[in-house]
């Protein structure tokens, strides 16, 4: 009798922790999976930087990518590019007109410099190598800036913004990869909400390379003294304040940024943009860029050669997207895709 009870007890426990298995196994299942994140694995996290976050619908203040260009959110807006008659300096071609920006996008923080063009393009095209590899890279056309924008868009996987057949390129409106501001774009992010000749406030011109409200904000024609082998002959340059008889570029993010935290807008090197030359059209824009056709690109922002009123923000130079020039580089946006 005894043990025909026995077997029925453990019967009926079997039976429960038979149930009980099913019961957790179910469970577990029924819970959603989360992938645990790796652990040290620099691609990951190389990726997760380059990814335009957000929290609550809201685009990420700040992003980085693979070469370690910090890139910073330009937000959407309203402006009126161009300069006012009364604003020292003023050159023809800068009517005042509104733009409207409507959608933000990401903006370098700096110019590529001459580490990051080299670990891309794996070649050294500026004439201030000696200036060293924080140093904004120059001696680059168009067309190069172009390339490499394409070129750091595929090694991220990202879409490209260009279709390019030998000299005919064509912007892909809906790439998520790299590209040049459009002039618009560049003017709109250099004021950063500012109406004055430069982020920081008005500049007066006391000669052509001597205006002191530009010394805290742009390396220009006035102040760009260089100690290294190879900068360029200073000393016939008219009016310069500065002491120094050799000038160059400098290493990139030395002087004050501007309120959305972009460096060197004004000086250093000048930036290619987007834009054919031509002239402004005068009514108001939405997302203007620039002629259809042209002969040459436009670049903006002056340089360490440049005369202190090129420096302005509204301030256009143009030259051939064929040829280089030892004083003009670039910076790359990325367009905020929904």
């Amino acid at each position: 009798m005894f043990s025909r009870h026995l077997s029925y007890v453990v019967s009926i426990v079997a039976i429960c922790a038979l149930f009980w298995v099913a019961c957790i196994v179910q469970d577990a299942d029924a819970r959603p999976r989360t992938e645990k994140p790796a652990v040290g694995n620099e691609k990951t996290e190389s990726k997760a930087r380059r990814r335009m976050k957000k929290s609550d619908g809201v685009a990420a203040k700040e992003i980085s990518n693979s070469l370690g260009m910090r890139l910073m959110l330009i937000p959407a807006g309203t402006f009126v590019m161009g300069s006012p008659e009364s604003e020292d300096g003023r050159e023809a071609g800068e009517f005042q007109h509104s733009v409207k920006i409507s959608r933000p996008f990401y903006m370098a923080n700096t110019e590529v410099t001459q580490s990051q063009w080299k670990r891309l393009m794996n070649s050294e095209p500026s004439d201030a190598r000696n200036c060293g590899q924080n140093c904004p890279v120059e001696r680059v056309s168009w067309f190069d800036a172009v390339e490499f924008c394409n070129r750091l868009s595929l090694s991220e996987k990202l879409s490209p913004c260009y279709l390019r057949r030998g000299k005919m390129v064509r912007r892909m409106e809906n790439c998520n990869g790299y590209r040049l501001p459009t002039e618009a774009e560049w003017e709109y992010a250099a004021r950063a909400g500012s109406t004055t000749a430069i982020f920081s406030g008005p500049v007066e011109f006391k000669g052509v390379s001597n205006a002191p409200a530009l010394d805290g904000a742009a390396w220009y024609s006035g102040n760009s003294d260089a100690a290294y082998e190879g900068a360029a002959d200073c000393s016939g340059w008219f009016e310069r304040p500065a002491p120094g008889k050799r000038c160059g570029p400098q290493p990139v993010a030395l002087k004050l940024p501007n309120a959305w935290g972009l460096y060197d807008m004004p000086g250093n090197v000048g930036e290619w943009v987007q834009d054919w030359y031509g002239p402004y059209d005068t009514k108001a824009a939405v997302d203007p860029q620039g002629p259809a056709h042209g002969e040459e690109r436009v670049w903006r922002g002056g340089s360490w050669v440049s005369l202190a009123r090129w420096c302005r923000s509204a301030a256009r130079l143009h030259y051939d997207p064929n040829e280089t020039m030892h004083e003009v580089g670039f910076r790359v946006v990325r367009t905020i895709r929904d």
